[in-house]
């Protein structure tokens, strides 16, 4: 009986350890969104023209940006920048779109309302119920205010990276750090303040699918993804910023194609980037989350 009884002992201290740092591997991930999307495909494709339309009426249209603008201003920058790592995020994000202080706010506006409906959708995928992309937008938009005032919570655990950004261009631009221990000092700085908002994000990120359910408030919502992502911060962060990278490759991958085959399909194409990123990141990181559970 003694035996018995430290076996069972054993299992049961066994599966806690299990649950607490085993997180789904980056490959398996990014598989089960295949297949997701696969089996859903006429819903994705649904959901991503009507936020198309939306974004291409309200937010910008592809026709505001420019490639030959974006080339001409890489090639005149690149050799008096070359030390500047993030030089070609800022032309492709800022100096390339022109989306202007009410475009912004209609992004937002827009950004909430149908990340709402593509995770109640993902949820009913995910539990094989028969819906329609309508019922996203009718019955997801449950809520709405807690959603709100989660993101709102997340924008300020954003604002360490942000700090650690300007501190960055500053130094960058007025070329303070002259000498390596100086260099190294900006840059412990920089990842200090990185790090902080990082690990704010990586429970936050799972609170965004939390705040949806019944009767759960945003902060009841951000305790409960504490105790999710214990003990495996690192790894979830490791599986979004690899899901980032591969898209992103995809991305960078088609629009160095277009701009050198077709330079006329490419401003089409990286407008649909941004467009098609919201079903898919939210598909990654619902199946990351349903993984953690």
């Amino acid at each position: 009986m003694a035996k018995k009884t430290k076996t069972k002992k054993s299992k049961k201290t066994q599966n806690p350890a299990k649950q607490s740092f085993d997180v789904i591997s980056a490959r398996s991930l990014i598989k089960k969104v295949l297949v997701m999307i696969k089996q859903n495909w006429k819903m994705f494709a649904i959901f991503t023209i009507i936020y198309g339309l939306f974004m291409l009426v309200l937010v910008q249209s592809p026709a505001k940006f420019s490639i030959t603008d974006i080339k001409l201003t890489i090639t005149d920058s690149l050799p008096e920048q070359s030390d500047n790592s993030t030089l070609i995020a800022g032309v492709l994000v800022g100096e390339s779109t022109d989306i202007g202080s009410l475009g912004a706010t209609y992004g937002v506006f827009l950004f909430i309302i149908f990340s709402l409906a593509m995770i109640y959708l993902l949820r009913a995928m995910y539990e094989g119920k028969q819906v329609r992309v309508r019922d996203g937008f009718y019955k997801g938009m449950y809520g709405l205010v807690p959603a709100i005032i989660l993101y709102a919570i997340i924008m300020l655990q954003l604002l360490p990276m942000a700090i650690g950004g300007i501190i960055f261009s500053i130094v960058s631009l007025y070329g303070i750090a002259v000498n390596i221990v100086e260099s190294i000092i900006i840059w412990t700085v920089l990842g200090a303040f990185i790090l902080l908002s990082v690990y704010y994000l990586s429970a936050s990120i799972m609170a965004v699918y939390l705040v949806t359910l019944p009767d759960v408030t945003p902060l009841e919502a951000l305790k409960q993804a504490k105790k999710i992502v214990k003990g495996r911060r690192g790894k979830i962060m490791a599986r979004l910023i690899t899901g980032s990278i591969v898209y992103m490759i995809v991305a960078g991958a088609g629009l160095v194609f277009a701009i050198a085959v077709v330079p006329a399909v490419a401003v089409y194409w990286w407008w649909l980037v941004g467009v098609v990123a919201l079903p898919v990141a939210h598909a990654y990181l619902y199946n990351l989350y349903r993984s953690l559970l």
